[in-house]
C-alpha cells in the first residue's frame, strides 16, 4: 500500500512539473514610440495588433495626420480628423511601410506583438515600400537580413531620399527601428527574417 501510494504521489508530482514546465508564452509584447518630423517622413509597423488596422495601430494620432500606404495599384490614402473614419479599416501590417504626414513633430506609440520565427516580406519587382518584420535596427543587410542583388536600390528618406545602390557591393543603409523605406528589386524575391529569442 505505501508502496502503490509512493508511487501514486511521485507520478502526481511528474505530472504537476510536466505541466508546469509546459506552461509558458514565446509571445513578447512591446512598445516602439516613433518620433516623426512634421512634414513627411515614413514609418513602418514592426508590431502585430491581430488586425493591424490603423485604428488599432495608430489610435489618437494628431488632427491632420495622413498615412500614404503604397500598393501595386498606387497609394491608399488614409486622414485622421478626429478619427479615421472608413479608413480606420486600412492595414499596415508588420513588414509594410508607409509615407506619415505629421502637421508639427509628433511622438506615435505603436503597441503590439513581435512576431518570432521565421519572417517573410514578398517583394515584387520593382518599387515595394517595405519595413523589417521585427523591430530592429541596423545595417539593412546584414542586421536586418535584407537580399541583396545587383541593380537592387534602398532609398532611406528624411527630408530628402539618400540612395543605395548595390553593384557587387555598397555601403549599405543603416534604418532604424519603425523605419520603413524603398526597395527597388530587380526582380521578385522574398526577404526573409529570423528571430528566435
Amino acid at each position: 500500500m505505501k508502496k502503490t501510494l509512493l508511487i501514486a504521489a511521485a507520478a502526481l508530482a511528474a505530472a504537476v512539473i510536466s505541466t508546469q514546465a509546459q506552461v509558458y508564452s514565446l509571445n513578447i509584447v512591446g512598445y516602439v514610440n516613433v518620433v516623426s518630423p512634421a512634414g513627411f517622413s515614413i514609418i513602418g509597423n514592426q508590431l502585430d495588433t491581430g488586425t493591424n488596422t490603423l485604428a488599432n495601430i495608430l489610435p489618437a494620432p494628431q488632427d491632420g495626420t495622413v498615412i500614404y500606404k503604397y500598393t501595386s495599384a498606387g497609394y491608399q490614402v488614409a486622414n485622421y480628423l478626429g478619427g479615421w473614419g472608413s479608413a480606420g479599416t486600412n492595414t499596415l501590417n508588420p513588414g509594410e511601410a508607409a509615407f506619415i504626414y505629421c502637421p508639427s513633430a509628433t511622438t506615435n506609440t505603436f503597441v503590439g506583438t513581435v512576431l518570432t520565427g521565421t519572417n517573410t516580406v514578398a517583394l515584387q519587382a520593382g518599387f515595394n515600400l517595405v519595413a523589417s518584420p521585427t523591430p530592429l535596427a541596423g545595417y539593412a543587410d546584414t542586421n536586418l537580413s535584407l537580399p541583396t542583388v545587383n541593380g537592387e536600390v534602398v532609398y532611406t528618406y528624411n527630408a530628402g531620399y539618400a540612395i543605395y545602390n548595390y553593384l557587387d557591393g555598397w555601403t549599405p543603409p543603416q534604418v532604424d527601428v519603425a523605419q520603413g523605406f524603398w526597395v527597388y528589386a530587380p526582380a521578385a524575391t522574398n526577404w526573409v527574417q529570423v528571430l528566435n529569442p
